[in-house]
């Protein structure tokens, strides 16, 4: 049976449902020939600033899906299956060349791709209208897009080339699934072609069709379970390494709080235990930073110390959408911890970093000349704070189902007064 057109579109669907709108306009409309040009001016730019990285490596996978081209065209007639290939293939390259060590990786994966290519320039005459042999087109189109998917989706993320290389280590177990996919495709249709050739029977090649087919899903399953298992692991790794749960950050910030104000503490401790919980935090709102943590601190071998914390970070911020920060009881530790706290915060509100931080404080000397410039909200007036929550209370109570406003007043200055000053009481 040709099921070689569903292969391909399903494989092209699934795909298109995970790229934006502006990227689907843009990559219907790309040709071969555009994916060339990109090549040729990323090459001459290299070579004028004399950073030359080679590009002959990735001359294999184009002149490779360009035979393929021609022999699945009639499969792709009037579609953008193929054009989809060329603009991921140039996204890839023109995204990747900005960046050095990221660009070394896509040009090897590039040329381990381009290596396991079909000799297609001998079957397009010959056997491109063997439905087996479609069939075995059609996976490979199928494998080519699975290996750019993955890439795109590692290349729209906030602050990519942050993560790309942790993210690539771990994706490339799946890429050698792919890569060996393509090989054993390749194999098919050198003996499907030597088949056809020798008269072999209908029913023999449309057998071992259905056993590679059945054999790459297998895989596949097996695949998804390794990269499942590995995210657990290293995520698992990684908040070990930063050593915090929160029964111990609950007694950390306990015997902090339990200090005389006046009374000396370990300032790296405390910045320590700061920067290690806002880590944490940050772990659990993106668990792909595991990847990063793992791969760049943990495996190597660095301690969990306050220069890695340091690096860390910005690192995870940048990559963090729109990250906020709140810190409260800083006013509870002595003037030095208080210092390096603060010096720490403030250095990761660097240009790369679109991050906001709270500070919750009574009027420390320390910490008010040190946030001196920066822009304050003051709880200390009791009339413009009851002015507050009368507001809030207002909204809320405005729920209520009475049309008796005597009883909505009443309620709202009682709930006023019973908040006595505190936002948490209101609430």
């Amino acid at each position: 049976m040709d099921n070689s057109r569903s292969i391909i579109s399903d494989a092209f669907d699934k795909f298109k449902d995970t790229i934006s709108k502006d990227h689907a306009h843009e990559f219907a409309s790309t040709k071969l020939e555009d994916v060339w040009k990109a090549v040729r001016e990323i090459d001459s730019s290299q070579r004028q600033r004399h950073s030359a990285q080679n590009l002959a490596r990735i001359k294999p996978l184009l002149e490779g899906i360009e035979k393929y081209a021609k022999v699945i065209e009639v499969l792709c007639n009037g579609t953008p299956y193929l054009p989809y290939i060329w603009a991921l293939i140039k996204l890839m390259v023109q995204l990747g060349s900005q960046h050095y060590e990221i660009f070394e990786s896509l040009l090897a994966a590039y040329a381990d791709v381009g290596a396991v290519l079909p000799r297609f320039d001998r079957y397009e005459k010959t056997f491109s209208n063997i439905p087996s042999f479609r069939v075995g087109l059609a996976t490979m189109y199928q494998n080519i897009l699975d290996f750019h998917g993955k890439a795109y989706k590692l290349l729209s993320r906030k602050a990519w080339h942050v993560l790309f290389l942790s993210l690539w280590k771990d994706y490339k177990t799946r890429f050698s699934g792919i890569v060996e996919g393509l090989k054993k495709q390749r194999d098919f249709l050198d003996t499907e072609a030597m088949s056809i050739h020798m008269s072999e029977s209908k029913d023999a090649r449309a057998k071992l069709q259905n056993e590679l087919q059945e054999s790459q899903k297998s895989s596949l399953a097996v695949l998804d379970q390794l990269e499942s298992n590995a995210k657990i692991t290293r995520l698992q790794h990684a908040v070990a390494w930063l050593a915090v749960d929160d029964k111990t950050q609950k007694e950390n910030l306990e015997r902090i709080s339990n200090r005389r104000h006046d009374e000396t503490t370990e300032a790296g401790n405390i910045c320590g235990q700061v920067l290690r919980t806002v880590a944490l935090q940050l772990l659990r709102r993106n668990v792909d930073l595991a990847s990063l943590v793992a791969n760049q601190y943990v495996y190597p071998g660095f301690s969990c110390s306050l220069v890695q914390l340091r690096n860390l970070l910005p690192q995870m911020l940048e990559v963090t959408k729109l990250p906020r920060i709140v810190i409260d009881g800083l006013d509870e530790c002595s003037e030095e911890s208080q210092m390096s706290v603060l010096k720490d915060l403030l250095r990761l509100l660097g240009k790369d970093v679109n991050c906001k931080i709270i500070i919750a404080s009574r009027r420390e000397v320390k910490i008010f000349e040190k946030l001196s410039n920066k822009p304050q909200i003051k709880l200390d007036n009791r009339e413009e704070v009851e002015s507050d929550i009368r507001l809030y209370v207002k909204y809320h109570i405005g729920s209520i189902e009475t049309e008796d406003s005597r009883l909505r007043q009443n309620i709202e200055s009682i709930l006023v007064e019973k908040a006595n000053g505190g936002w948490i009481n209101a609430e």
